[in-house]
């Protein structure tokens, strides 16, 4: 989980289109709430919607920031 974790952070400065940073950070948020660091997966799916709110990640953002 470290390297994917790794690769995920890596893939956030990214600027090849076919691999989105916005997409990444909702990935690597994922990952964090599978560890258990919700504040963490949390702020991560925060900047996901502020960074990139036009984005098919935004949406899937916002979504698990309304779940209760």
């Amino acid at each position: 989980l470290l390297r994917s974790a790794e690769v995920l952070e890596t893939m956030t400065a990214s600027t090849d289109p076919t691999h989105p940073p916005g997409q990444a950070l909702l990935q690597l948020a994922r990952l964090r709430q599978r560890q258990g660091n919700t504040e963490e997966a949390r702020l991560l799916l925060q900047r996901v919607t502020e960074e990139f709110p036009q984005s098919a990640a935004a949406m899937e953002a916002s979504q698990a920031l309304a779940a209760p």
